[in-house]
């Protein structure tokens, strides 16, 4: 990325933490970061666009920190998965996620307001993934439900402990709301037949634009193929880097329409596949399949 446009989204950044998105202006952005309306303009369509490639970039860096944590680590366990909301909700803290979020969704900006609720949207993707990694077989059915109990939990505790002038710690509220989620499953023979099952996930956030587009499901398939190679495919150091670089490179470029070159495709597929000494990974084969289809509607 141009590097004069890294620095208005790290200024920008900086001043939305600290004032929030709607007292902050483009003339108070263009003074900050000391560039011309004209080269604000050239980089950004609206103030909007900037603060989706803010928080754009901010997510990205935490979410590399989060699934770092499972490198090699028992997905199962559910301390992994407790250390792994406790960054997520240490960082929201620092960098006042949940404020801007906040400040953004009263806003009359229909585009921005779909961009936060996509944003839950994945969130609560991940969350009912990693319970789904928890859960016992027999029980993975109410992961959903389990889903929608825990984060509410949390959400509701991580606001009474800012009024009480956070008397718990992150990671004391985390461990408690999901002990109490699991515990609904314990118990599920009580209510045999799950009030939520994981499709209500993908039938109710999407409403907001009409469907799972496909840059919701490049971003599910990509996602999934990358927890896939960091637990099942033993990679080196260097191999794992070279492919997260690689799905990077195709999730940034594939849905632009003049990337329909199927050399390059082949390319990359025989890359994946070398590095995977030809074995055959499903989320791989589901990955492949859905770049395929892209190409093709072209």
């Amino acid at each position: 990325m141009n590097k004069r446009k890294m620095h208005v989204i790290d200024t920008a950044r900086e001043l939305f933490i600290k004032h929030g998105y709607h007292a902050t202006s483009i003339q108070d952005i263009l003074e900050a970061s000391g560039i011309s309306k004209g080269s604000f303009y050239n980089y950004f369509s609206s103030k909007s666009e900037l603060f989706q490639s803010v928080f754009s970039s901010m997510f990205a860096l935490l979410r590399e920190r989060r699934d770092a944590l499972v490198v090699g680590k028992d997905l199962k366990d559910p301390t992994i998965f407790i250390e792994q909301m406790v960054l997520l909700m240490g960082n929201n803290d620092k960098i006042k996620i949940q404020e801007l979020i906040n400040d953004v969704m009263i806003s009359n900006d229909l585009e921005l307001i779909a961009f936060i609720k996509n944003f839950r949207y994945f969130m609560i993707v991940w969350v009912n993934e990693r319970l789904m990694d928890i859960l016992p077989s027999d029980k993975k059915e109410h992961s959903f439900d389990v889903t929608l109990q825990f984060m509410g939990l949390t959400h509701m505790m991580f606001e009474m402990n800012r009024a009480v002038n956070k008397k718990y710690t992150n990671e004391e509220m985390i461990r408690y709301a999901l002990d109490q989620s699991l515990l609904l499953v314990q118990h599920s023979d009580v209510m045999a037949t799950p009030l939520f099952t994981n499709q209500d996930i993908a039938d109710y956030f999407p409403q907001i634009e009409g469907g799972i587009d496909n840059k919701r499901r490049l971003t599910l398939v990509t996602m999934n193929l990358k927890k896939a190679l960091d637990t099942k495919s033993n990679l080196s150091e260097g191999d794992n880097d070279y492919l997260t670089k690689m799905l990077f490179f195709i999730q940034k470029n594939i849905l632009d329409e003049n990337f329909s070159d199927d050399f390059i495709f082949e390319s990359f597929t025989l890359s994946i596949e070398k590095v995977l000494h030809n074995k055959e990974i499903e989320e791989y084969c589901v990955y492949r399949t859905f770049l395929r289809e892209l190409l093709n509607e072209r």
